[in-house]
């Protein structure tokens, strides 16, 4: 179906076009494919069970990703309220994630996805390269989204899981990760040929307004060969156990407006670019690349590092 003009009301599926007229000049037609949008709660069976008391919503959100095109996206909302899940989210499709705050406000989240005690809650998958990639070959989950999402789990005993572990190039909006037994972001990525035995490429990575506290582990960890050219904007972390910052990757990693305070060992180990940030009086490891551009990032340690 070809369609000349947008006009309200129009559902656009698989196979439409749009043919955008232009001062009576038809312009390239742009391929609309796989539009496919979900409500979380339809897709939820009685016979999925419970966790802890609670229906179990992760049948659910395999449902949704078995039934969305290879080749494309699905987006999935999730009213206000808290939805429990019994293990791992794994992500290999471009699925994108979108739950409801109050005002956009990163640290007033209206829908809380649940996890009991160690398990990792959400893990995203490059393609089939991954040793354990769960779906075919020819997909993968970069540049999948998330947003306005508490992820969590509340069993304070949890001594393992992340919150969310990277294998691909995420883009985190808005989301509160706290309470796991590991790290609360886990970004860990690089190329079997590397001799890598993880197979996956989480270059580019994007996280912004997010919050990440409350974390045995590291608050956001960043590691390995592929993991680079990633930017954090506008995150807060801390009351992590671990590093609030902790970021190993190979290089080009990006930290505008972020601030750290109240972890175990300090605000910010590594190095990457950090511009305008803030440690709440935090020690601090930089290692040889880190750049440092306005802020406050004192060091109680004699690590090199560069200050303009």
């Amino acid at each position: 179906m070809n369609i000349d003009r947008y006009q309200p009301g129009f559902r656009l599926v698989e196979g439409d076009h749009v043919n955008q007229i232009v001062d009576g000049v038809s312009l390239l037609q742009t391929r609309v494919d796989n539009v496919v949008t979900a409500s979380l709660p339809d897709y939820y069976e009685a016979s999925d069970g419970f966790i802890l008391g609670h229906p179990d919503y992760l049948p659910a959100f395999l449902r949704i990703q078995a039934a969305a095109p290879l080749d494309g996206g699905v987006l999935i909302e999730v009213p206000a309220g808290d939805f429990w899940l019994s293990g791992t989210l794994n992500v290999w499709k471009k699925l994108h994630i979108h739950g409801r705050s109050f005002g956009l406000q990163r640290s007033a989240v209206a829908t809380r996805l649940i996890w009991p005690k160690n398990v990792t809650g959400i893990r995203s998958w490059s393609g089939g390269a991954e040793v354990g990639y769960p779906g075919p070959a020819n997909t993968g989950s970069a540049w999948a989204t998330i947003e306005d999402i508490g992820v969590f789990c509340t069993d304070g005993s949890a001594t393992t899981g992340h919150g969310i572990h990277m294998g691909s190039a995420l883009r985190l909006n808005r989301v509160n990760v706290q309470g796991w037994g590991g790290d609360g972001v886990h970004i860990l990525a690089a190329n079997a040929a590397q001799g890598s035995r993880l197979g996956n490429n989480a270059n580019g990575w994007y996280i912004s307004d997010c919050i990440i506290r409350s974390n045995k582990g590291h608050g956001l960890y960043v590691g390995d060969a592929d993991a680079n050219a990633g930017t954090a904007i506008g995150v807060y972390s801390g009351d992590n156990v671990g590093w609030c910052f902790y970021d190993e990757s190979y290089f080009g990693n990006i930290y505008i407006g972020c601030q750290a305070d109240g972890a175990g060992k300090g605000a910010v180990k590594g190095s990457g670019v950090f511009l305008n940030f803030y440690a709440e009086s935090q020690a601090t490891a930089l290692l040889p690349g880190a750049l440092v551009l306005g802020g406050t990032l004192g060091t109680d340690y004699n690590s090199p590092y560069l200050y303009i």
